[in-house]
């Protein structure tokens, strides 16, 4: 599995974000895969590593019925303080022309 985390902001601008991750789930929720993308800050500030953080991993989780969430632990915006918080999780679809 690849996956990334990118965007103007966490590379040059001033938007951070805590340890972002991954996470698989079957349907009974009895197996989760959880990966972390990066381990600590990631952001356009200066004590923070920049952006993007790439991971291509193996999943032992296994099977083609499973829910995809994204999230990350703490979240801030340099220019919009209101949107800071976390933990936060999204829950993914896939698109159409992907499920049968």
């Amino acid at each position: 599995m690849k996956a990334s985390v990118y965007g103007g902001e966490l590379r040059w601008g001033n938007d951070v974000v805590l340890n972002p991750w991954i996470e698989l789930v079957d349907p009974e929720h009895e197996r989760k895969q959880k990966v972390v993308i990066f381990s600590g800050q990631l952001g356009g500030g200066s004590e923070t590593a920049k952006g993007p953080a790439e991971i291509d991993v193996e999943l032992p989780f296994k099977g083609d019925n499973f829910t995809l969430l994204i999230g990350y632990d703490f979240y801030a915006d340099g220019d919009l303080p209101d949107r800071a918080g976390g933990p936060r999780t999204i829950p993914l679809t896939a698109p159409p022309n992907l499920v049968e």
